[in-house]
């Protein structure tokens, strides 16, 4: 066999040879070796690198190993991960479009209601025009609407106004329901 076809056959054995194989025909070849050709043994090995290389290949091909063993089950475990998050994630837009479609119902009901209350108390009804408008200013609304012939608080503060309200029922020992309606008013004397 001529040395071109050799090497070909030598390079073709060496890449099917894992690292521990390889270190473990140096090894064989080196104890074999007469002792006058140990020193050029040495010294070729040392040359090209084979102590250090041979070493950093065999680490290298044990996490390509472990990568490529665990890289499957991890791609499949993303996969799986992935797809439950982009479950969760539409669920959980789902769900917060629909409270915030609900919240702002209740913000319009609630708006309605104090609207229409202004309204009633604006054209001589019965509740004190001055008391409200004094709960809202300590509820965060501007003090300028106690004294502007047609107060206005805008949607923007009625909001924060509207959970100091409800934030306040609540610390008093109230409860506030939502998507209910209050259909009697009943006072108890104490």
């Amino acid at each position: 066999m001529n040395l071109t076809r050799f090497m070909k056959e030598v390079e073709n054995i060496l890449d099917t040879m894992s690292s521990q194989q390889l270190m473990a025909f140096i090894h064989d070849m080196a104890r074999t070796l007469p002792e006058n050709q140990r020193n050029s043994f040495l010294n070729k090995l040392e040359k090209i690198g084979v102590k250090e290389e041979g070493y950093k290949a065999e680490k290298r091909e044990e996490k390509e190993k472990y990568e490529k063993k665990h890289w499957f089950i991890s791609k499949r475990k993303l996969r799986k991960l992935i797809n439950l998050a982009q479950k969760n994630n539409e669920e959980q837009s789902v769900l917060s479009r629909q409270r915030a479609l609900d919240y702002d119902e209740v913000l319009q009901r609630q708006r309605s209601l104090i609207y229409e209350t202004r309204d009633q108390l604006m054209d001589g009804g019965e509740l004190e025009n001055k008391k409200v408008l004094e709960i809202f200013v300590e509820n965060g609304a501007p003090e300028n609407i106690l004294y502007e012939a047609k107060p206005h608080i805008g949607t923007d503060i009625l909001k924060t106004v509207i959970k100091n309200m409800r934030n306040r029922i609540v610390s008093w020992g109230g409860e506030v329901c939502f998507e209910s309606t209050v259909t009697d008013i009943i006072f108890e004397s104490i």
